[in-house]
């Protein structure tokens, strides 16, 4: 807190003192809805990877036509057999009263840590035949409406599961036989390996081999502003493709503004459609000198191809203008060609349209 509050006290005085409306625009007073959504359900903590080189193969057509809600990033909160087993173990040895006083302690810290970690995880009202009962992320939400995706509070499951399944182990190294105790390690060990054994398909990006487009742009001279289309909003997947590439050619982008800046946001609105006549003159009025245009985006739509299969089927089909580059207005110059992607000069618009 003292590292922390010298630095976050003028965003904790505006949680707190502005309007309401205000916050909402800034995103932070989230929409509970989307809280329920966001959250975590019994049965992902339940079920592996579809990352997992073999077993994936099994729970995939499972999870994407059973469990699929949101994405796959915030809904795989599998917590593995093993670590269960070792939690399940110690409250039957917390039962019985075989704990050690000086491992007890810790064995039910790290267990209700686990166990308070889940109920915030979970959506903030459950139905119970016609009746919703609140839930303890119901009244988190109250406290602190900032944050939106509660099922991230899986990882924190995960922590406490974990330290609990090491104080266990802890706990039968004393108990057990040293024979005993190092084969039962030998035999779990391989079988913790393999379940969270998860090689995800398409997470190697070759970084030494960038798109043409962009080797040409961090050529050019001077301190330019590009503009890059589709006008992705900065919460899809999609946006991180410009900044990833940004990295490379360290041009200013006029692409990634947020609700939070009222005037960066106004702007972007006001240029998202480039078939709009009025949008070369408008970027143009803020320096922007080039207009790079991506129609392979277009038809791959706000989730990028090799990150289609961790969303629902209808948000995944999802495309840019019908996946068709909008037409183009005549004020844009063509300038360069990389394949799909497109360059245009704003060099010969007039700033009086």
């Amino acid at each position: 807190i003292l590292l922390i509050l010298p630095i976050e006290y003028k965003a904790i005085y505006h949680q707190i003192a502005a309007q309401s409306e205000t916050l909402v625009n800034s995103g932070r007073i989230r929409n509970i809805n989307e809280l329920a959504v966001f959250s975590s359900r019994p049965l992902e903590y339940l079920v592996p990877s579809i990352d997992h080189p073999i077993l994936g193969k099994f729970v995939y057509e499972f999870v994407r036509d059973r469990m699929l809600r949101t994405n796959l990033f915030e809904q795989t909160l599998y917590l593995g057999v093993i670590p269960v087993g070792l939690l399940l173990t110690g409250l039957m040895v917390l039962y019985r009263g075989k704990f050690d006083v000086d491992r007890r302690i810790y064995f039910v810290f790290f267990a209700f840590g686990a166990l308070w970690m889940y109920f915030l995880s979970l959506p903030p009202t459950i139905s119970i035949g016609r009746v919703s009962v609140p839930t303890v992320s119901y009244f988190a939400y109250a406290v602190a409406p900032m944050f939106r995706v509660y099922a991230r509070f899986g990882i924190l499951v995960m922590f406490f599961v974990a330290c609990a399944g090491a104080v266990v182990l802890s706990q039968l190294h004393r108990s057990m036989k040293r024979t005993r105790y190092r084969l039962m390690v030998g035999l779990l060990l391989p079988v913790l390996i393999f379940e969270f054994w998860s090689i995800p398909p398409s997470y190697a990006l070759l970084v030494n081999q960038p798109p043409e487009v962009y080797r040409w742009l961090a050529k050019e001279p001077g301190d330019i502003i590009v503009a890059e289309y589709p006008m992705v909003r900065n919460d899809e997947a999609a946006f991180y493709t410009y900044l990833f590439w940004q990295r490379l050619h360290k041009k200013k982008l006029v692409n990634g503004a947020s609700p939070e800046n009222m005037r960066a946001w106004e702007f972007f609105l006001k240029v998202q459609d480039l078939s709009n006549p009025e949008t070369p003159a408008l970027l143009k009025s803020v320096g922007v000198k080039y207009v790079i245009v991506h129609a392979k985006m277009y038809e791959e739509g706000p989730i990028p191809e090799p990150l289609k299969r961790y969303y629902p089927a209808g948000r995944s089909a999802l495309t840019f203008n019908g996946g068709a580059v909008p037409a183009i207005p005549l004020s844009l110059a063509p300038h360069r060609g990389f394949g799909s992607d497109m360059v245009f000069s704003l060099e010969h618009v007039p700033l009086d349209k």
